[in-house]
């Protein structure tokens, strides 16, 4: 008869802990005598013998079964210095590419890089092998291809204007509890949506029976209380998030760019800081920000496109008549004033330096105009001189043919006279 094979039992941390040091502290008994006691399988005890510091030095809690550190391993070991180089340089708003990080390692851990390099079987496979290892390095640490956006000022002076803002907001209602503080947020909400591609065969036409290409568009608006009322609702977990952004970017249309669960949790949270009430009343100051926002806007050409009844007919907004006089007294209030703080010079002086550029980009473009004119005139010129010179040339050349035809004619007509005359 088959001996039954012994049951697998499975320990924690806090009974390996216990039963090593009950041997420690009785001896006159051995290890096998011990595990008969103890119903504990000998080649089990000898593995707890052979790691003995390791478990009677380890801090993990006394209900887990294992030591920690299992798992798939970092084949980097030095992942924490590129992974702050990435940070860094996007910190200063700088691009970052997988080759970037190719010649960081190569500057920096030449040592490790040549002797990864030198594991695999040609140069072709070593590179393709150091490129994607770079590639799932990024991905795993939450770094995504996104598309570029160029920025109007740096991120440091809009900080300090939204910190100058936070202060003028709260100085003024501080006193309002925050369950009475509301936060509204626009929000455009698109149905009917056209799909963005077809599948067409090739070679022959892509046209579709139906000519209209946008969406309908509803604009609601978002509301949300300045209270910890909303912490009980937002997602937990960064399981909880990554969610999030699967449904966003499932149901998300083709043409906006894909966000993670990070950007979805960090605009939650900018919702939920506080603004002005949603009322009739606007501060003034509030309303100075708006009014000066919107010259800005104007100013670099990049004016915000609002809600109109139709899409296809709607034009860009044009500033008032009193548009610059205005914007330079808001500018001045803006800058003086001691609540938004001194910072808010340097963005209206990168605005001026960009109303200025745009203004030299602007002459520029007009002097490039006159010039290719000018050239284009003179070569229609020179072009019109060359061809009245050819029908000139042979306008000559026909009199010429003309004035030979004469000739030979008039001397035929003597010679044939002079003929008759002999005979």
């Amino acid at each position: 008869m088959d001996k039954p094979k012994r049951q697998q039992r499975r320990y924690t941390n806090g009974e390996r802990k216990a039963c090593l040091n009950e041997f420690s502290a009785t001896t006159a008994i051995s290890g096998r005598d011990f595990c008969r006691r103890t119903n504990i399988a000998y080649s089990t005890w000898r593995d707890w013998q052979a790691r003995r510091d390791k478990i009677l030095a380890s801090r993990r809690h006394s209900r887990h079964a294992t030591l920690g550190g299992q798992g798939l391993q970092e084949l980097i070991p030095f992942k924490d210095e590129p992974l702050a180089y990435m940070r860094d340089w996007r910190g200063s708003e700088r691009y970052v590419r997988v080759f970037h990080l190719m010649r960081w390692v190569k500057a920096n851990k030449m040592a490790w890089l040549g002797q990864y390099l030198s594991s695999k079987t040609s140069d072709a496979v070593a590179y393709k092998s150091f490129r994607t290892l770079l590639l799932r390095f990024s991905y795993r640490h939450r770094f995504r291809h996104r598309i570029p956006c160029k920025r109007k000022v740096s991120q440091q002076v809009l900080d300090s204007v939204w910190l100058g803002y936070a202060a003028t907001f709260w100085d003024k209602y501080a006193q309002y509890d925050k369950s009475q503080i509301l936060n509204v947020d626009e929000t455009a909400i698109f149905y009917d949506m056209p799909p963005g591609k077809t599948l067409a065969e090739i070679g022959m036409s892509s046209k579709v029976s139906d000519g209209e290409k946008h969406s309908d568009r509803l604009t609601t608006v978002l509301t949300v209380r300045a209270d910890d009322l909303v912490e009980e609702l937002k997602p937990y977990g960064g399981n909880m998030w990554e969610r999030v952004a699967f449904e966003y970017n499932r149901s998300a249309h083709a043409t906006w760019p894909e966000r993670d669960g990070i950007s979805l949790k960090r605009r939650f949270q900018g919702l939920n800081k506080s603004k002005p009430t949603g009322t009739a009343y606007i501060p003034p100051n509030v309303e100075r920000a708006k009014r000066l926002y919107m010259e800005i806007e104007s100013k670099v050409g990049a004016i915000q496109l609002h809600d109109q009844d139709d899409d296809a007919t709607s034009e860009r907004s044009e500033p008032s008549s009193d548009g610059h006089e205005e914007a330079a007294s808001l500018v001045d209030e803006l800058v003086v004033s001691s609540r938004i703080g001194t910072e808010a010079a340097e963005l209206v002086a990168v605005v001026k330096r960009e109303d200025e550029t745009c203004h030299w980009k602007k002459e520029q473009a007009e002097e490039r105009a006159v010039w290719k004119q000018e050239q284009a005139d003179q070569r229609r010129r020179e072009d019109e001189q060359r061809r009245q010179e050819s029908l000139d040339r042979e306008e000559r050349e026909r009199e010429a043919r003309k004035r030979e035809q004469q000739h030979e004619a008039l001397m035929m007509t003597f010679m044939a006279k002079f003929l008759g005359s002999s005979n």
